[in-house]
C-alpha cells in the first residue's frame, strides 16, 4: 500500500512538471497549440454588448467580439422556458472581466492614463479573442491562480502562438 502511494505521487508530480514545460519554456513567454478537435461550441443564442464601452469604441468592438465567442445561452424546456447563460473557459472570461473592472476603477482615479488603458485592455481582448479555439488548460490554470491584477496582464502578454 505505502509502494502504491509512493507510486502515484512520483506520478503525479511527473505530470504536474512535464505540463508546465509545454507551455512554458523559461523565457516567460507561453506557448499555445491550436486544438481544433476538442474545440467547445456554444450552441443557441450569442451573448453580446450592448451600450458604451467606458474605453471607447475600438474596446467595445473588440469586448463584444470577446462575449460573442465566449458567452452562450440556451434555452430550458418546459412551461415557463427560461435562457441559462453557458460561458466557454470560465477563468479566461474572469480574467478578461477583472482586467475591465480594474481599467475602468483606475482610469476613474486618474491612476492609469485613458490612452493607456485602452492599449493594454485592448491587446487582452486581442489575446483573449484569438486563443478561444486554443488548448489554453495551463493558461487558464495560471490566470485563475494569479496573485494580482498585474500578473493576469502579464500572462496575456506571454502568449505567442505555435506559428509564431
Amino acid at each position: 500500500m505505502k509502494n502504491l502511494i509512493i507510486t502515484a505521487i512520483v506520478v503525479l508530480a511527473s505530470t504536474i512538471s512535464y505540463s508546465q514545460a509545454i507551455i512554458n519554456d523559461g523565457s516567460g513567454m507561453i506557448y499555445l497549440n491550436k486544438n481544433e478537435s476538442s474545440a467547445e461550441d456554444l450552441d443557441g443564442k450569442r451573448g453580446g454588448y450592448f451600450g458604451n464601452h467606458h474605453l471607447g469604441d475600438d474596446v467595445q468592438k473588440k469586448f463584444d467580439r470577446f462575449l460573442q465567442l465566449y458567452v452562450g445561452y440556451e434555452s430550458s424546456g418546459g412551461a415557463y422556458a427560461t435562457e441559462k447563460k453557458v460561458i466557454a473557459k470560465k477563468d479566461i472570461y474572469n480574467s478578461v472581466q477583472k482586467l475591465d473592472k480594474y481599467f475602468k476603477k483606475t482610469v476613474r482615479k486618474d491612476e492609469v492614463e485613458l490612452e493607456d488603458a485602452r492599449k493594454r485592455m485592448s491587446h487582452v481582448l486581442e489575446v483573449a479573442n484569438a486563443i478561444r479555439f486554443y488548448d489554453t488548460t495551463q493558461f487558464e490554470l495560471l490566470v485563475s491562480t494569479a496573485k494580482s491584477i498585474e500578473q493576469i496582464e502579464k500572462y496575456y502578454k506571454s502568449i505567442k502562438f505555435e506559428s509564431e
